[in-house]
């Protein structure tokens, strides 16, 4: 693919060069800013590009993609035409998940592909009427799902897409220093032990070595990035990507979202000692398979308070 326009994402970059056979269905997750609505609309451009004799695609030149970037191609719809009138905030109902998937059956107007592009939250019901379109639908049609948190979606959704994982450029930053890296390797290295000691050990070291919390928030940031390289099986040159990818994937997703939370603790002054803690205690849950269990604030080992 030609991916000249997304900025940053080194590592998804990576996943789709070279010859790419794309999926019929994708989650694209990413919060704002990280580039997934361009990802979005790349894919749909390279699905509906009629440019000849290209060795990557989109062309960005011919009709068909400038139609795409006008919003006026036939063949690439966004659910906005399914829902009708309704606030864009408001999540998709069963209702217009099922004109979509009336829809689908319909074949494309003009070009070989007809593609779906949903950005809005579904509701629980939605999420189930596409289940069978997403696993056994027609060959032309392809869906884009877009979302800030993929572990929003069902898991039965989530298990018939490839998932697509997008970072803020800032995020892709290198770490600073060998403190840094040692940290991040510590606490790869408690996740991947499968057990609670060498992440409680890691919490209470933390604390007592006085470790800035803006050094804690790049560790956050740098953590998060190889569990989304580890989820998307972009393991190239760095040896904490395979040993994160060996996690089910599943708990790959919550801890990706995990290391967001504790990024933004630290934006809010929330004290290392308080906020590793709180990590440890939750990832632990994570890798045990208890999503419903989380602490509250004041359920947090305390080793350390707001500052």
């Amino acid at each position: 693919m030609r991916l000249d326009e997304l900025k940053g994402n080194r590592s998804l970059k990576r996943q789709l060069e070279g010859p790419v056979d794309l999926p019929h269905a994708c989650v694209i997750a990413g919060p704002e800013g990280s580039g997934r609505h361009t990802l979005a609309r790349l894919l749909a451009q390279t699905m509906v590009c009629t440019q000849e004799g290209l060795e990557a695609r989109p062309c960005g030149l011919c009709r068909s993609c400038q139609k795409v970037v006008e919003g006026i191609h036939p063949d690439v719809m966004w659910v906005e035409q399914f829902t009708g009138s309704e606030d864009k905030g408001v999540e998709v109902k069963i209702a217009a998940a099922r004109a979509l998937r009336q829809d689908a059956y319909i074949r494309p107007n003009e070009a070989r592909r007809k593609v779906y592009l949903i950005d809005r939250p579904m509701n629980v019901n939605a999420q189930n009427a596409l289940l069978k379109l997403l696993e056994d639908g027609p060959d032309y049609a392809a869906f884009l799902i877009l979302t800030d948190n993929p572990a929003s979606l069902l898991e039965t959704v989530r298990s018939r897409c490839v998932l697509f994982q997008t970072a803020p450029p800032e995020e892709e930053s290198e770490l600073q220093g060998e403190s840094e890296v040692r940290w991040v390797q510590r606490w790869v290295k408690a996740l991947c032990s499968g057990a609670e000691p060498p992440l409680m050990e890691c919490a209470v070291e933390l604390q007592q070595e006085k470790v800035p919390r803006e050094t804690l928030e790049r560790v956050y940031s740098s953590l998060r990035q190889l569990l989304v390289e580890g989820l998307t099986a972009a393991r190239r040159r760095h040896p904490f990507r395979e040993q994160l990818a060996a996690l089910p994937r599943d708990r790959l997703i919550q801890l990706i979202q995990l290391a967001e939370d504790g990024r933004n603790q630290c934006q809010r002054n929330v004290s290392v000692g308080h906020s590793a803690g709180w990590f440890a205690v939750r990832s632990w849950q994570i890798l045990l398979g208890e999503p419903n269990h989380v602490p509250t604030q004041n359920q947090y080992p305390m080793v350390g308070g707001m500052e």
